[in-house]
């Protein structure tokens, strides 16, 4: 049997094996500490959930909160350990959808937000709301 390795867009949405993609890069290089990358992670989530904030998402799938939070973390850790920044690039090309909920919402969004005082459902103004607001417009034209 062949010793195949796994490539980064094999793992993109495996949250799983993408931390062992993860650790193994760093590692390789000397810089990786369990409980850094566990701080920085932590950091990075509350920077995402801030991020996320002035958007327009009230929530996000986990898939792609875990996704975005390893991404800034990635290279937060690459420019505090001195790499070049083209030579150790996040080396995954796909994002998951932050509205394909399949694996649930991001708890950790949620979490945020509520003590924040900020809505959990989209606020959206209702097609007859606007229809009459067209509608009032156009015949005072």
């Amino acid at each position: 049997m062949q010793n195949t390795k796994i490539t980064p867009e094999a793992v993109s949405l495996d949250p799983e094996h993408r931390r062992s993609f993860v650790k193994e890069h760093f590692q390789k290089h000397g810089i990786w500490n369990d409980a850094e990358w566990d701080s920085l992670l932590k950091k990075t989530e509350e920077k995402l959930c801030q991020l996320l904030a002035t958007t327009k998402y009230v929530k996000v799938s986990q898939a792609y909160f875990k996704f975005e939070s390893e991404k800034l973390a990635w290279g937060k850790h690459v420019r505090a350990c001195g790499l070049d920044a083209n030579e150790h690039r996040w080396p995954w090309t796909v994002t998951p959808d932050p509205l394909h909920w399949k694996d649930g919402i991001s708890a950790k969004y949620v979490d945020w937000r509520l003590p924040r005082g900020l809505p959990l459902i989209e606020l959206k103004e209702s097609k007859t709301a606007a229809a009459a607001t067209t509608q009032s417009t156009s015949s005072n034209a």
